[in-house]
């Protein structure tokens, strides 16, 4: 396996109208992000929908990934 990252081609992409209109034609509400931290605890968060398209992606904090079970 090569580690040449020039020959791999970028994920296909929506535009942000269509995202747009999927949610509201589904009655979206809410869009929840949720990844497994170390100890395979969910860490996530929620944002509403419209606010969705409207950010620049959308950002965990990367403070997730050094919790402990505890939260420390």
């Amino acid at each position: 396996m090569s580690d040449n990252l020039d020959s791999v081609s970028p994920p296909e992409t929506v535009p942000d109208r269509s995202i747009r209109q999927w949610l509201r034609d589904n009655r979206i509400d809410e869009i929840e992000a949720v990844i497994p931290d170390m100890t395979g605890i969910a860490r996530g968060k929620l944002i509403p929908a419209h606010k969705y398209s409207e950010e620049i992606g959308m950002r965990l904090p990367e403070a997730i990934f050094l919790q402990t079970v505890t939260g420390e």
